[in-house]
């Protein structure tokens, strides 16, 4: 089969946009919701023995954003630790076996876990 070729250069008719002006938005409100929510509880939620490091770095969603979560919904959001969310977001079944995810939006929308 024969190379592909084009046949006009790529141009670019400004700079790429890294984050939408909307996405910057919500990027800030998540930050202050985290930030409360870790004055409020530093802590991991997950605790894994042998893994946790015990202060929260992160923020998981339980049921994410391409399921119909919301990033800015503290009830949606659970703080947990880099190791410990590096596990949960590997093992995803166990993890919605332990109720750390939801498998699928229901309509009901964002948070779910109330422990």
């Amino acid at each position: 089969m024969g190379e592909l070729r084009r046949r006009t250069p790529l141009t670019r008719t400004g700079q790429l946009s890294p984050t939408s002006t909307r996405r910057r938005a919500e990027n800030r409100e998540r930050a202050a919701v985290l930030a409360s929510m870790t004055e409020n509880d530093p802590w991991c939620t997950v605790r894994l023995p042998g893994l946790c490091t015990g202060r929260a770095e992160d923020g998981h969603e339980i049921l994410t954003r391409a399921r119909g979560g919301s990033i800015t919904d503290p009830d949606n959001i659970i703080l947990v630790c880099r190791a410990c969310h590096t596990y949960v977001t590997a093992h995803p079944v166990w993890a919605d076996e332990q109720g750390w995810t939801q498998p699928s939006g229901d309509g009901a929308g964002g948070g779910i876990r109330t422990t």
